[in-house]
């Protein structure tokens, strides 16, 4: 099944579940990430999800493609992404599993 993320809903299925931050962010040429946790010192938040666009005006409206989709500590490091089969809800729940693996707060 190949559909569009919301990313916006991701980001508040993120801190519902887990009570982390999670925001979309416009992260350079129209690109929208979601950034999961405080930042570090260097403005590098510790987990991170997309790449997405917008639809929206003025950065609204944030959609990621499953073909594309992936998550992952900030520096990296640790990556999974998410196949044609993913539904928004399954790929919610690899998020989350991963943000637990790696401790995210």
């Amino acid at each position: 099944m190949t559909e569009d993320l919301d990313m916006d809903w991701i980001a508040a299925q993120i801190i519902e579940r887990t009570g982390v931050t999670a925001y979309v962010e416009q992260t350079g040429g129209g690109c929208a990430t979601i950034y999961v946790g405080t930042l570090d010192d260097e403005w590098v938040p510790p987990f991170m999800v997309g790449p997405g666009w917008f639809d929206g005006p003025n950065w609204t409206q944030a959609r990621g493609h499953v073909d594309e989709f992936c998550w992952g500590d900030g520096e990296g490091d640790v990556a999974e992404y998410s196949t044609f089969d993913d539904t928004p809800e399954t790929v919610v729940e690899k998020i989350i599993h991963m943000m637990t693996e790696l401790e995210v707060k």
